[in-house]
């Protein structure tokens, strides 16, 4: 699910940006690194590596995806990318955090804190 937005957002297609939150709003901006991605799960042929089984949740997955309503302040469906695992999240894209606060390049204790994540 891409939101009208996503197209020129960093984290959509082609666009690298990393996810930044804590004491700011979470926010994704651009960056040479890529930790945030506006969500859009691909689908690919059955294959070896890609099995029935891979192909039918693939699709169950777009469908939940597909059915959650747009966030009402805008913002983008998200996955952003931790050392722990990818969180689903509503991120406003474009973001510029002057290079303050918390990033995924952090220590998990801060990004667990950062982002409210149960472990």
């Amino acid at each position: 699910m891409e939101t009208e937005n996503s197209e020129n957002a960093c984290g959509g297609r082609g666009r690298n940006c990393r996810w930044v939150g804590h004491p700011r709003p979470l926010s994704c901006e651009a960056s040479s690194t890529n930790t945030c991605n506006v969500v859009n799960i691909l689908e690919a042929e059955e294959s070896d590596f890609h099995d029935s089984n891979l192909v039918a949740a693939t699709a169950a997955i777009k469908e939940i995806l597909a059915n959650i309503p747009p966030d009402a302040n805008g913002r983008n469906l998200s996955f952003l990318h931790t050392s722990m695992g990818q969180l689903l999240a509503w991120v406003e894209h474009g973001g510029d955090s002057g290079g303050s606060g918390v990033t995924a390049d952090d220590e998990d204790e801060r990004v667990i804190a950062a982002l409210n994540l149960k472990l």
